[in-house]
C-alpha cells in the first residue's frame, strides 16, 4: 500500500504509538510512571539552609524542597546530601547523607542537624570546627556514621555516641 498525504498523518501516529508501547514494555514491570509530588519536609530543608549559613559553607547553595527529586547526583555534587525518596508510599524524602568534609566550614557543629532526623551519614572531616562534639548526635536513631575528624574540635567524645547503631568512626 502507498501511503499518500491524506493518509499519512494516521499512520504516523501508529507507528509513534507502536514505538512508544515497546519501549514502556522494554523498561519491565518495575516502570512506575512518577506522578506522586516528592518533597524534602519544611523542617530539613530549614535545617540545611541554616546550617549552611551558620558554617559558612563554601559553595552556597539555597536549599528547597525539590532538591532531591531533581537530579540524585546534581543533589550529591553541589549539595553535599543524599536523599531516600521512599518514605510514604513514595510521597516524601529525607536527607539520608551530609557530605560536607573538606568544605572550608567553620564554627560549631550546629545544633540543625538534629532536625534530619533520618540522617544515617554525616561527614563534617576535614573542616575548622571547634567546640565539643555536641550530645545529640549519639540520640539520632538512624544516625550510624560520623566523621569529625581533622577539625579542631576539643572535650571528651560524649557518652551518647554509644547509642548509635554502628560504631561510630573518625571521630
Amino acid at each position: 500500500m502507498f501511503y499518500t498525504g491524506s493518509n499519512l498523518r494516521p499512520f504516523a501516529i501508529l507507528i509513534i504509538y507502536i514505538s512508544l508501547m515497546l519501549h514502556l514494555w522494554q523498561l519491565g514491570p518495575e516502570f512506575k510512571f512518577q506522578t506522586i509530588a516528592q518533597n524534602l519536609p519544611p523542617e530539613e530543608v530549614s535545617a540545611l539552609n541554616d546550617m549552611s549559613n551558620k558554617l559558612g559553607r563554601k559553595q552556597p547553595f539555597e536549599f528547597n524542597a525539590s532538591l532531591c527529586i531533581d537530579d540524585q547526583r546534581f543533589a550529591i555534587f553541589v549539595a553535599g546530601i543524599s536523599c531516600d525518596c521512599t518514605y510514604d508510599n513514595n510521597k516524601t524524602c529525607h536527607v539520608t547523607n551530609l557530605f560536607w568534609n573538606d568544605d572550608g566550614l567553620t564554627g560549631n557543629v550546629p545544633e540543625e542537624v538534629a532536625n534530619l532526623t533520618h540522617l544515617e551519614e554525616l561527614n563534617l572531616s576535614g573542616n575548622e570546627l571547634y567546640g565539643a562534639i555536641p550530645d545529640f548526635l549519639g540520640n539520632m536513631t538512624s544516625l550510624y556514621q560520623v566523621y569529625l575528624s581533622n577539625n579542631q574540635l576539643s572535650g571528651p567524645i560524649p557518652d551518647s555516641l554509644g547509642n548509635l547503631k554502628a560504631q561510630a568512626q573518625n571521630l
